[in-house]
């Protein structure tokens, strides 16, 4: 059987869009087994008993259901683990927490499952606390119970379920998740941020899920809860973490039962639910959104529970300008055309779900939900495609969550294009942002005249402070300079602040930017109806990463529908810059942008002609490449 013929569509969309993502699919964490354990009185006492079931040896978790429960009033069952920490109730007409999954049988009255109490053991009591047991009537039978995984063995599992040919799981580069504990000093806001995002057990999977807006509201993958049945046989898991960096020891957890689904998408791989118990968790707070164009570079964070572990995050990326998680792809495929954004961040098997956050918002700007590292990028899925879908569940008011730290004001920089009359009182921060779509020879940023004293703090890809920043210019007065060695494209931050209070003042950035060009006048044929085609080199001598350059291509040739023309990079990197458009015009003299960060700019560079339909024949003038320097 074909491999993918057993992925959903979105799927298997997703691997025909790029093979180098890791299918969409939920996280092994346990399976359901069978039982056969009654829990009554000894016949003529009405008394308390308990009884203990236990799964295999380092289970995760038990987890039972009842096939039938029906209790006289007043008596309780209770469920608990092994330590008495975890204790759910249960009697006749008052269900606690619980989930029902439809697939069992489960009807949500007579029959259901317990919440899953951590560990091999669960201890269960009857309770009858003096009321009559009628034994035509009253009953609690067991015949199945889901067994949680032991680590290792989802470990195993996350190995096993990978489509990747290198069987790596989304790292991309030293595996660098860390434990959430282990950044709440070096990181208390990104830290804070976490406290929204939950372990989400599935029937049998797991991923991760989180709080959005200050409603009862919980967001994760359709590839993680596809439907009302999905949800309602669903845990959610708050504060499964570990108390200290590289701990042992767990956290108190909060676990609270899912209810309703309210939206769900497969292309855009959400899904909107609620959950039984809202204000259970209401102390964890809840995460907001970002519904805007994403900027190539901007910082990210990434919490999740990966590998079915205790929550992690994911801040450093040792394959990422200046080590820090970025967005590397601000459009890429996704289960559709340009649905996602794409990073190289590390996440693995059970991060589906996870929100992508912003680092100066700390709000949600993707929907983490396919892997792609180390070959290509993991990917996301852009919350201003599913803002639109959802809005009227939030009164199409954006939500802002609770907690966090608020979106600033940031004004938009021109190069060469002075902003003045600026003022600001003494403590005051006012931000800028310049974008800059290729990388510039140099880069300064300036302030000038007016009264008062300002500084100028700047910093590549993240909102400076005064003890974070790239570039700190804090003379006495308004004549500041920062002076950016080797600029990069993508996004400057700039902040003023007044050490005393300052007008009149003037904030500019200048630029200059030169191009290294080489060129091939050499003619080549193009053969008629080949599907080899036919190449024309360019040396070039240069030493540093390529980047985003261009390429001016003359092709001579009556039917350019005929033609696939490509750039084909030293490391073997192909880039299509014309696929079979533009049926019968004539010949093709065109400029093409190429973004190729993580190419170098050495070696040879081709120009790859195929003619792929008889009659038409034609040629290659000429082409340049052109690299910013």
């Amino acid at each position: 059987m074909n491999k993918h013929a057993i992925l959903g569509a979105g799927a298997l969309l997703a691997v025909l869009l790029n093979p180098y993502i890791a299918v969409a699919a939920p996280l092994p964490i346990g399976e359901v087994k069978a039982l056969n354990v009654n829990f009554e009185p000894q016949a003529g006492i009405a008394a308390e008993k308990e009884f203990v079931v236990r799964a295999a040896p380092g289970a995760g978790f038990v987890k039972l259901h009842f096939d039938y429960f029906n209790l006289p009033a007043g008596a309780v069952l209770e469920v608990r683990d092994a330590s008495g920490k975890e204790v759910y109730r249960y009697a006749a007409g008052k269900l606690g927490p619980h989930t029902v999954d439809a697939k069992l049988g489960e009807n949500g009255k007579t029959s259901f499952a317990a919440m899953s109490v951590n560990g091999e053991v669960a201890r269960v009591r009857l309770l009858l606390n003096g009321a009559k047991w009628n034994w035509n009537e009253h009953g609690v039978r067991v015949r199945k119970m889901t067994e949680g995984f032991s680590h290792e063995r989802i470990a195993a599992a996350m190995r096993g379920k990978q489509l990747r040919p290198d069987g790596t799981l989304s790292i991309c580069g030293a595996d660098e998740r860390k434990d959430a504990a282990c950044w709440e000093n070096s990181n208390p806001a990104e830290f804070e941020r976490s406290r929204p995002v939950a372990r989400l057990v599935m029937s049998g999977g797991l991923c991760t899920a989180w709080r959005l807006g200050n409603g009862n509201f919980m967001m994760t993958n359709n590839h993680c809860i596809a439907s009302q049945g999905d949800t309602q046989a669903s845990e959610v898991w708050f504060n499964y973490q570990y108390t200290g960096c590289n701990g042992t020891q767990m956290a108190p957890v909060t676990k609270v039962a899912a209810a309703d689904m309210l939206k769900t998408d497969e292309t855009l791989d959400y899904t909107l639910f609620t959950l039984r118990d809202p204000a259970a968790v209401s102390a964890f707070g809840s995460l907001g959104l970002e519904v805007r164009d994403l900027v190539r570079d901007e910082q990210i964070f990434i919490p999740q529970h990966g590998g079915g572990d205790p929550k992690q995050i994911s801040i450093v990326s040792d394959v990422n300008t200046g080590g820090l998680c970025r967005i590397d792809a601000p459009l890429q495929n996704g289960n559709g055309t340009n649905t996602d954004a794409g990073y190289r961040c590390d996440t693995i098997g059970g991060a589906s779900g996870s929100p992508v956050l912003s680092s100066i918002s700390r709000k949600a700007i993707a929907l983490h939900h396919l892997g792609g590292c180390p070959s290509g990028n993991n990917s996301g899925a852009l919350i201003s495609k599913i803002w639109p879908q959802i809005a009227s569940f939030f009164n199409n008011e954006i939500p802002s969550g609770s907690g966090g730290t608020p979106t600033p004001v940031i004004t938009p920089l021109t190069v060469n294009q002075a902003k003045t009359n600026l003022a600001g009182a003494t403590g005051n921060e006012a931000f800028y942002s310049l974008d800059l779509a290729t990388a510039p020879s140099t880069l300064k940023f300036t302030t000038a005249s007016g009264s008062g004293d300002v500084d100028l703090y700047v910093r590549y890809g993240n909102l400076p402070s005064t003890t974070q920043a790239d570039c700190k210019a804090q003379t006495v007065g308004n004549a500041e300079t920062c002076t950016i060695p080797a600029p990069q494209a993508g996004r400057y931050y700039v902040m003023l602040r007044g050490n005393d209070a300052y007008a009149g003042v003037s904030l500019q950035a200048t630029a200059t930017s030169t191009v290294k060009s080489y060129e091939n006048n050499t003619r080549v044929d193009i053969p008629d109806n080949n599907a080899t085609g036919v190449s024309s080199a360019i040396s070039v001598p240069l030493t540093s990463a390529a980047g985003n350059l261009s390429v001016d291509v003359d092709i001579v040739h009556p039917y350019i529908g005929d033609l696939v023309v490509s750039l084909v990079a030293p490391d073997g990197s192909v880039y299509v810059l014309h696929n079979r458009t533009g049926g019968s015009a004539d010949n093709i003299v065109k400029s093409f942008n190429v973004s190729a960060p993580r190419v170098g700019q050495n070696g040879s560079w081709k120009l790859r002609v195929v003619d792929a339909a008889r009659v038409d024949v034609g040629y290659i003038k000429s082409w340049r490449i052109n690299f910013p320097n």
